[in-house]
């Protein structure tokens, strides 16, 4: 397995996913996702 490098301060990262539709039939939970590593990665 390789791993990827850490992230610094200041790194960006991206958010993807399956074209299965979820985000769409659940938008709540992706958007508390999306929340939850706001909080959780340092900015």
């Amino acid at each position: 397995m390789i791993k990827p490098k850490r992230l610094k301060s200041g790194s960006q990262i991206a958010i993807i996913y399956g074209s299965n539709g979820m985000p769409h039939l659940f938008p709540h939970i992706y958007e508390m996702g999306l929340k939850q590593l706001e909080e959780d990665l340092p900015k």
